[in-house]
């Protein structure tokens, strides 16, 4: 069974990442700009405008996944114990 509540967070952040990648497009043209008005780092900017690019709408869903670890895949970091 799905989660209303979390679908419409989900909804909500793929709507904010849309509207931040058109803004650095239509409005700013200037990615610095863009991440300061939104609250958000570049290196995160480039993420979601790589996913985007690559995947549509389908790659702003979700969180960004950044490994700490380069020699574990997502799945070991996850089923790992936290420190």
């Amino acid at each position: 069974m799905k989660n209303p509540v979390h679908e419409q967070i989900q909804a909500r952040k793929l709507k904010a990442r849309l509207r931040m990648l058109q803004h650095a497009q239509r409005v700013s043209g200037n990615v610095s700009q863009t991440c300061r008005f939104f609250g958000v780092s570049r290196a995160l900017f480039y993420i979601w405008k790589k996913r985007y690019e690559k995947n549509g709408l389908t790659g702003l869903h979700g969180d960004a996944v950044i490994l700490k670890c380069p020699y574990k895949t997502v799945g070991q970091l996850a089923n790992s114990s936290p420190m």
